[in-house]
């Protein structure tokens, strides 16, 4: 989302990153006139930036359909920047260890706005039947990833980025009272684990941590999700401490400060 003013932007470029960003979040193909009613722009428009775009590879064409989808220079340049910030690489080892000692999914995530971004996922050998890569968006105030991303930010901050109105409801668990939130993100601040208990999808437990950087900054979150059965007895514990000590490794492995706790 282009940020400043219109008179230091090029307004053709950001058309053309809005659709390329607006393609990203869709599971399917998408037609000129359907891009062109969702995001209220010209046809032709849309027509000329998708040429532009797919010459240069960061968008694809579906021949038999006439539908465009994310190119291979586009997931390139991702990948550069997962590259650059080494997080991916301090994080997948310790991340593919939970989830095939564990039977959990594990999730690596940045904010981008009001939205977490996977960078990185790991699925489990088991049953459970939650499917993500990296590139999927999910919100931040239905997710545990997404709580533990809200504990950078202050009250303020966070009012703004979601808003005064009621949060969406995604399940029948999910909070939508903004206050109610800041609550559990003030409890996350204070050590507790980020918990998402069926509030994004129905019958999926989720625990997530903050992961920091050398200054001890949040600049990422881990997250494993199950399903809600394996956190009977002892089970949530066990999966709330492994995603917190998963946490704490990672920062470590980036530099994060000793004097940094994790553990209540």
């Amino acid at each position: 989302m282009v940020k400043r003013s219109d008179a230091s932007i090029s307004k053709t470029l950001a058309s053309g990153l809005a659709i390329l960003e607006f393609l990203s979040r869709k599971s399917e193909p998408m037609g000129v006139r359907e891009l062109s009613r969702e995001m209220s722009m010209n046809p032709a428009q849309v027509q000329r930036l998708l040429n532009t775009l797919s010459d240069c590879g960061f968008v694809e064409k579906d021949m038999g359909l006439r539908r465009y989808r994310v190119g291979l220079t586009a997931f390139q340049v991702g990948r550069a920047y997962l590259a650059d910030t080494g997080l991916v690489d301090a994080a997948a080892p310790i991340l593919r260890d939970v989830s095939d000692r564990v039977s959990v999914n594990t999730y690596l995530a940045v904010r981008r706005g009001d939205v977490s971004i996977y960078i990185f996922v790991h699925l489990s050998q088991g049953a459970l039947s939650v499917h993500a890569v990296p590139g999927n968006q999910m919100p931040l105030h239905s997710t545990a990833m997404g709580k533990a991303l809200l504990s950078a930010l202050t009250d303020d901050e966070i009012r703004r980025l979601l808003g005064a109105k009621p949060l969406p409801r995604i399940t029948e668990a999910t909070e939508t009272d903004l206050d109610k939130l800041i609550e559990d993100v003030h409890h996350i601040r204070d050590g507790e684990v980020a918990i998402a208990n069926e509030e994004n999808i129905p019958g999926i437990f989720s625990a997530g941590a903050p992961v920091r950087d050398t200054d001890g900054e949040i600049i990422a979150a881990v997250s494993c999700a199950c399903a809600v059965q394996m956190t009977t007895g002892d089970g949530r514990k066990r999966i709330e401490d492994e995603i917190t000590q998963a946490a704490e490794r990672i920062s470590r492995r980036l530099g994060a400060p000793a004097s940094v706790s994790y553990l209540r």
